[in-house]
């Protein structure tokens, strides 16, 4: 059975619809594509509003919320719109189909309008120039309907910037955003902002554990969601005994604790079960899709304010393609929800194995893709010698803000305790004077040199003649 252009257009729109119902992640990413006005058919086009209406106000969207909210529209039709979709991966393709349907209906309208208009006389008393603007304008109009942009008077802009500063005023902070728990951090970031930001460190440097530290900080100023991609829930629950203990971890482990190590324990574990404004997320497949409804779920509904994600290395997007390609997806993705949400995002990387051959790591060490140094507001690196004996205590560590869209860069001065796997703020920059310079891999500290002279015999050397006198076969230096 052939099927007719109209036919098809029609398919796409439900088949939109059902993969928004079958996946509320997606519905973003649609109406960035599309809007009301693109649909052909009316009743797809109220149900697609009715899907962004509910999603906006934080609702989860399936079939009964939209049966609630469209009382008019046939109950069967609107449960079979997800029946035939088994995937929301190739939204997209069916988004593009619907405005590229719009786009030639309306062209065509406004053509035919013209015609007829010319035909009848109309336009009798207008300059081809006339009409030829007319329709141009006609057609800009078009692009509102299928795009996001906009335009802001300047009026505007000043009105809501004089707001802003007025906050500023009454709220008469020392930064801006919230306090990291790091003075140094703090000063040269302004506080954690409603930014994008990406810490980026070799395997084993610690970023986990900082985030970790910075995130309990933040949580007793606000609620923080950090998602946990790598490390099970008990793991993360043992770091935190440890660090707020000061009890080595490996210590815990091993069940050799004293009675003061006990009280300590109980103590700190029932300080942590109080504190409410600390939400674990776990997402197990490591789904891009899972996460960014995660993420948007705590924000709307669990009044979450700052999102951690440790790390966007293990992110599995729908982006069939390189390692790259699945690296810019995660991250324009994760982008846009900073955007979309206005809250912090945090997100951890591992460094390319290619800066174990550097001293310093650069926006172009995270792995993966260069999207990371584009994309995002605020990269940093964690940059510190490795422990090398097994009671090393005090690693100088550089915390080193490489990219700040909106502020300065440098490095702030803190301390490794590897034993408790904590960091803490070097303020007088003390310990790294006194230390050798940072090295960011230890083997670049070997130098390639020039072969020296092999050594010497035993026998004293016979340098007063140019050959030896014998035939022993030795070798001797010429000079």
């Amino acid at each position: 059975m052939v099927t007719t252009k109209d036919e098809r257009v029609l398919k796409c729109e439900q088949t939109v619809l059902g993969q928004m119902i079958l996946d509320n992640s997606v519905i973003p990413l649609v109406y960035d594509v599309v809007k009301p006005a693109c649909f052909e058919n009316r009743v797809n086009a109220d149900i697609f509003t009715a899907i962004y209406k509910l999603y906006s106000s934080g609702v989860h969207v399936d079939y009964v919320c939209l049966v609630n909210e469209l009382p008019k529209v046939d109950v069967m039709y609107i449960s079979t719109l997800a029946d035939d979709v088994a995937s929301a991966a190739n939204w997209r393709f069916y988004a593009e189909k619907i405005k590229d349907a719009y786009m030639l209906r309306s062209i065509n309208r406004i053509s035919a309008e013209t015609q007829e208009e010319i035909k009848n006389g109309l336009m009798s008393n207008v300059s081809a120039q006339e009409i030829y603007n007319n329709m141009e304008s006609k057609l800009a109009e078009l692009t509102t309907n299928t795009s996001s942009c906009q335009v802001t008077g300047f009026k505007e802009l000043v009105e809501m910037e004089a707001g802003q500063i007025q906050r500023y005023i009454e709220n008469k902070k020392q930064w801006l955003g919230y306090d990291t728990g790091f003075e140094q951090i703090n000063d040269i970031i302004g506080g954690l902002q409603s930014v994008f930001m990406i810490i980026g460190a070799r395997p084993s440097m610690g970023k986990t554990a900082l985030a970790q530290q910075i995130a309990w900080s933040l949580s007793k100023q606000a609620k923080v969601l950090f998602v946990e991609l790598e490390m099970s829930g008990r793991q993360v629950s043992e770091r935190f005994v440890s660090h707020l203990t000061r009890i080595p971890f490996g210590k815990i482990r091993s069940g050799l604790l004293t009675e003061n190590m006990v009280h300590r324990i109980i103590g700190q574990m029932q300080n942590m079960a109080e504190n409410e404004n600390f939400v674990l997320g776990e997402c197990r497949n490591r789904r891009l899709s899972d996460i960014v409804n995660l993420c948007r779920q705590q924000v709307r509904n669990n009044g979450v304010k700052i999102i951690f994600i440790d790390h966007i290395g293990l992110i599995h997007s729908d982006v069939k393609g390189q390692s790259w390609e699945n690296a810019r997806a995660v991250i324009d993705a994760l982008q846009q929800l900073r955007l979309e949400l206005d809250v912090p995002i945090v997100a951890l990387s591992q460094l390319s194995r290619e800066n174990e051959g550097k001293k310093d790591p650069d926006l172009a060490s995270f792995r993966g893709s260069g999207a990371a140094e584009e994309d995002a507001d605020i990269c940093c690196f964690i940059n510190r010698d490795r422990a090398h004996e097994v009671h090393d205590t005090d690693i100088p560590t550089e915390f080193v803000v490489a990219k700040n869209r909106d502020g300065a860069v440098g490095a702030a001065h803190l301390i490794f305790k590897p034993e408790i796997v904590t960091f803490e703020e070097d303020k007088d920059g003390e310990l790294a004077k006194a230390s050798t310079p940072v090295a960011f891999p230890k083997k670049e500290e070997t130098k390639t040199e020039v072969p020296k002279e092999p050594p010497k015999p035993v026998e004293p050397p016979r340098q007063e003649a140019l050959w030896p006198d014998d035939d022993s076969g030795e070798n001797y230096d010429i000079f």
